[in-house]
């Protein structure tokens, strides 16, 4: 490692130490620092801020850093998850260094990024999530539906319910009726089972989740109940179809077909209207909604979805136009980076684990805890084809593979998530190769996520699909999102 790069992973440690404290002691975030991962969203999912948090968090920053964010635009592009706010500390101290030393006249020139290496492709196999240029427009710019066979919901009851679902979910499952909070099932090696939602219905539980089937759910939550345990559950997916409809628009085409009342539908909150269980969730950085439509009624209900459907030019995605979304956003994707076999502190996704109860895995957790992370997924980008288990690389090392993989046909990027070892598992590092170590392809870390949500700027109170073409919204891949080899405060 060279005496630059060792420097600058040290300066973003402290910067995002300095950062962790800020939430905790400021923003009253009743988390242990070390277990806030850096890709942690703040909003929503998360951390769970809110825009009374955001206030402060904007005096938080100004008061800590010095620093302030120059337009509204702006912020809500840095304000998504910790690392993006350790960026733009970083950013901030870099200009204010180069402002200085303009003003102090100095002639130090900026170190050479060497020569490139070669252009030719990748010959590197791998699997890569192969989604329809046109499906990603329509989900980025319009709305989307999809049948979603890949999620399972578990109603799950009884006088046990409850100690049974918080001892194999990962994270606290206080919630209020009708709210949905997200979480982990884990092993007892503190491995990824499932990507899960626990909601409260009443005196019932919901669990929704995608990876395992339903008979191994179903099989895991009774090995882990009590003997003699009030425990019922029913596949709800056994008579219900899930379809998910996606979008910037996406609201306004599922109050057309459910009602206005479903508009303002928080998020992770679920509502129940005309027999069809609408959740909002979503996973792909736009507005997104689930519906459990019973089956007999799924063919009249798709039918009634393309007819309302029409005046959005709705279009019926695949599975990888999902998952490309989710990789973009960094959304944990259960099927790609799930099935590696790893730790919610290797993923990042710490922020939905509970370390003040029990678990099944508490021993794992501890362990795991103690000797502190050793390799953690981080988002990549490159103008190069990247794939699936390519081998990372610094100065001829492998220093991590790359764990999931796609092309960004909006950003006009490759995307990828790389499991790399520590301390090389920070944003903003320009040095780094992937793929045939003979023609290897650059790559930069960066803090997802990869582009600018059009969902982020609709408001539903001023907005509508018929009028777009005459608001005004932030380019979705913006300039300052970091190309590779430019990303703001990183290591050229």
């Amino acid at each position: 490692m060279t005496p630059e790069l060792s420097s600058y992973i040290a300066r973003r440690e402290a910067v995002l130490a300095r950062v962790r404290a800020l939430l905790v002691e400021r923003l009253h975030v009743d988390r242990d620092p070390d277990t806030i991962d850096p890709d942690t969203p703040l909003f929503g999912t998360g951390l769970g801020l809110d825009s009374v948090d955001a206030v402060e968090m904007v005096v938080s920053l100004e008061d800590t850093f010095g620093l302030k964010l120059p337009d509204d635009a702006l912020g809500r592009r840095v304000m998504r998850t910790v690392g993006k706010l350790v960026d733009l500390v970083l950013a901030y101290e870099d200009a204010a260094a180069a402002a200085k030393a303009r003003a102090a006249s100095a002639t130090a020139e900026a170190p050479s990024a060497g020569q490139a290496p070669s252009a030719a492709a990748s010959v590197a196999a791998g699997a890569v999530i192969d989604a329809p240029p046109h499906e990603i427009m329509a989900l980025r710019t319009g709305v989307v539906w999809s049948r979603a066979p890949e999620v399972v919901c578990l109603r799950v009851s009884g006088d046990d319910a409850f100690a049974v679902l918080d001892r194999v979910c990962a994270g606290d499952l206080f919630v209020r009726d009708g709210q949905v909070r997200p979480t982990l099932v884990l092993d007892r090696q503190a491995r990824v089972i499932a990507d899960a939602y626990v909601g409260q219905d009443d005196e019932a539980y919901l669990l929704i989740t995608e990876g395992p089937t339903p008979a191994f759910l179903t099989g895991h939550l009774r090995a882990e109940a009590p003997e003699g345990a009030d425990l019922a559950i029913e596949d709800l997916t056994a008579s219900h179809d899930v379809i998910s409809v996606h979008g910037p628009y996406a609201w306004e085409l599922i109050g057309e077909l459910l009602g206005p009342d479903l508009i303002g539908l928080p998020y992770l909150y679920f509502y129940r209207t005309e027999g069809v269980f609408c959740l909002r969730a979503g996973k792909t950085g736009e507005y997104g909604y689930d519906l459990l439509v019973p089956r007999e009624e799924t063919a009249s209900f798709v039918a009634r979805l393309a007819e309302k459907g029409s005046a959005f030019d709705l279009v019926e995605v695949g599975l990888a136009a999902l998952e490309q979304s989710a990789l973009e956003n960094g959304f944990f994707n259960v099927r790609r980076e799930g099935r590696q076999g790893l730790t919610p502190d290797q993923l990042g996704l710490q922020w939905r684990v509970s370390y003040r109860k029990e678990l099944l895995c508490d021993q794992a957790l501890r362990a795991l805890r103690e000797q502190g992370p050793r390799r953690r997924v981080t988002t990549v980008l490159s103008e190069r084809a990247l794939h699936e288990g390519d081998p990372v690389w610094l100065e001829g090392e492998q220093i991590g593979h790359l764990v999931s993989a796609g092309y960004s046909s909006i950003a006009g990027r490759h995307v990828a998530l790389a499991l790399l070892d520590q301390p090389y598992f920070h944003a903003g590092i320009t040095r780094f190769t992937a793929g045939d170590p003979a023609s290897p392809a650059p790559i930069a870390t960066v803090s997802p996520p990869a582009l600018v949500n059009r969902s982020l700027y609709i408001n539903p109170q001023r907005h509508a699909y018929s009028t777009r073409e005459k608001d005004r919204f932030p380019p979705i891949a913006a300039d300052d999102l970091g190309p590779p080899g430019a990303d703001p405060g990183g290591v050229p």
